[in-house]
């Protein structure tokens, strides 16, 4: 099954993401297999011609090759239709190959859309999105689209959102798109999914359609994506109506007419845990403990400041904390930002897997589901929760202490001074994004404070392997709950959610199996609502196991993780996108 690699975005770069159905954000799998020597998907997919006798097709920008940010796209092809303002009758054109050097040497094409789509009657996304490329691309001669059908959701089997692992949808065929193509829509080239544009497309994930992978004609350049999974109305309990922004094509020149940042490394050689950025990055290392990192110097040997292995990470105005975890001991380290020993604050009978601090004291999540807190100048360890069993972060404001528990598989809030445990999202509370997707295990919270939905939650729904991230007004209160946005769809395995100093909220996504990919996307300022009908800016594709993220004002910095932790080959990453 060849699945792919997307970039969900309104974006400076790509996103890698997999096959997922859903009404409305419309999904399948893209399982391929050559049914004939051209690499056609279909089994009746034999073209009617061998190539295209027209206009001669420009040269083609030499690689090496890619779909990351800033990478070459291959010259791959679908079979299809050449369809064009002039020929969009697709009954009376040829079914054969098309490959990206002919949608590109199309006269006056400077922005082309490469959009991945699904067929059938109740992939709406896909319908509104087709609609909407028509209308773009007549208004716009520097545009020019390739649309390529991945599946048919109307034969899906197992419900409107499937697992990843099954064959959502069937694989597209020449039938699938001459009911497509017939509705006189399209005044662009349409095709089925081949094995060549699978390959050029893929790496594994999970993804949701409509995506649209935008690319500069003049290098052939990708240059970032527009997620179109939104554009259209679909179950989500709650006020999530989806419609296609009027910002569409504007998006789309605007990345075109971009060049892409650079990313950079900071330092290598690591085995990065956790990211936290006070004037300097701090790291923590699976071998080598607390590492200090310049945020503004290339290729530079990482300072140690606690040789003892760690993992949670935290840091207020004037310290830096870790959970150190060496020889059985685990224990939670404080060192001044500004140079000095380490001290010891606190020792626990099981890992800290997650830190929080706010001037006073250090929060923790431990492996053991014990949530408390510590003075930040060391002292008795005060337990606020004991069901938060590998927890992966812990936040706070300025009332409560927010983590996930893997008992209730809810995200939990207590007060910061002890006190009774509330709900503020989860598989248990009252606004669950989304009717149809399963249960919703929350995995990850952060709190946004500048945020009309200032707690973030993130998770899965259990049933499709979805993962998901919603705002929350807070704890729950006495009318029976917390207020949730509608929320978003992410690709991929959630790693890491961060904030940068400007109040933007930052994720991490990766891949695994076979091929290591990963992102960085950022939510924006979360002074506005996160995004329920609009695309996620992407500010880094094809970074392997992008993992732990921060930013300032104007770069990102994240960690990226290939192999195994013993490989040592983890780096610190940065990429300017302000």
């Amino acid at each position: 099954m060849a699945k792919r690699r997307v970039f969900l975005a309104s974006t400076l770069a790509a996103l890698a993401v997999g096959l997922l159905a859903a009404v409305g954000a419309c999904g399948g799998s893209a399982a391929t297999s050559s049914a004939n020597d051209a690499g056609a998907v279909g089994a009746d997919a034999t073209s009617d011609v061998a190539a295209d006798a027209g206009a001669p097709l420009l040269p083609y920008p030499p690689g090496p090759y890619g779909n990351a940010i800033g990478d070459v796209l291959p010259d791959f092809f679908v079979m299809g239709y050449a369809m064009s303002p002039a020929a969009h009758d697709s009954t009376k054109l040829p079914f054969r190959r098309i490959p990206m050097s002919e949608v590109r040497s199309k006269p006056g094409c400077a922005c082309i859309i490469v959009a991945l789509v699904t067929a059938g009657g109740v992939a709406t996304a896909s319908n509104v999105e087709d609609q909407l490329l028509g209308k773009e691309l007549a208004n716009d001669p520097t545009l020019c689209a390739l649309e390529v059908i991945a599946a048919n959701l109307d034969v899906a089997s197992s419900g409107d959102r499937l697992p990843a692992s099954t064959a959502a949808g069937h694989t597209p065929t020449r039938a699938d798109l001459d009911g497509w193509t017939q509705a006189g829509r399209e005044h662009f080239p349409v095709g089925i999914d081949t094995e060549s544009s699978a390959a050029a497309l893929s790496t594994p994930g999970t993804f949701v359609f409509p995506q649209n992978v935008i690319v500069r004609a003049a290098d052939m350049k990708v240059v970032g994506a527009i997620d179109a999974s939104r554009f259209s109305t679909f179950g989500c309990g709650g006020p999530c109506t989806g419609t296609q922004p009027a910002d569409f094509a504007a998006k789309a020149r605007a990345l075109c007419a971009t060049t892409a940042p650079a990313v950079e490394t900071l330092t290598a050689g690591l085995e990065p845990r956790n990211l936290a950025l006070a004037g300097a990055l701090y790291v923590t290392d699976a071998s080598r403990g607390l590492l200090k990192v310049p945020p503004d110097v290339l290729g530079v040997a990482p300072t140690v400041v606690d040789a003892r292995p760690g993992d949670a990470l935290a840091v207020d105005a004037a310290f830096v904390y870790y959970g150190a975890s060496s020889g059985g001991a685990f224990t939670l380290v404080a060192a001044p930002l500004g140079g000095g020993p380490a001290t010891d604050l606190a020792t626990a009978p099981d890992a800290f897997l997650a830190l929080a601090a706010d001037g006073v004291n250090v929060y923790f999540a431990r492996a053991d589901g014990v949530v408390g807190s510590v003075p930040r100048g060391g002292g008795s360890v005060t337990v606020l929760a004991t069901d938060a069993a590998l927890a992966p972060t812990i936040d706070v404001d300025a009332s409560y202490v927010y983590f996930v528990s893997a008992a209730t598989h809810e995200a939990g809030a207590v007060p910061k001074n002890g006190g009774p445990r509330s709900v503020v999202g989860g598989f248990s509370a009252p606004f669950i994004p989304g009717n149809m997707q399963g249960p919703f295990y929350p995995t990850v919270v952060r709190v946004a404070p500048h945020s009309p939905y200032p707690v973030v939650v993130a998770g899965e729904f259990t049933s499709s392997h979805t993962p998901f991230l919603s705002g929350w007004k807070g704890p729950a209160v006495a009318d029976g709950g917390a207020q949730g946005d509608p929320g978003t769809f992410l690709g991929g395995t959630l790693q890491g959610l961060g904030l940068d100093t400007t109040g933007n909220l930052l994720v991490t996504i990766t891949t695994r199996v076979p091929t290591p990919a990963g992102l960085v996307i950022s939510l924006g300022p979360t002074a506005v609502q996160l995004p329920g009908s609009g695309g996620l800016p992407v500010v880094a594709s094809g970074q392997p196991f992008a993992r732990a993220v921060t930013g300032d004002e104007h770069y990102a910095y994240f960690t990226t993780d290939p192999t195994a932790p013993s490989a040592k080959d983890g780096a610190v990453r940065r990429i300017r996108w302000h």
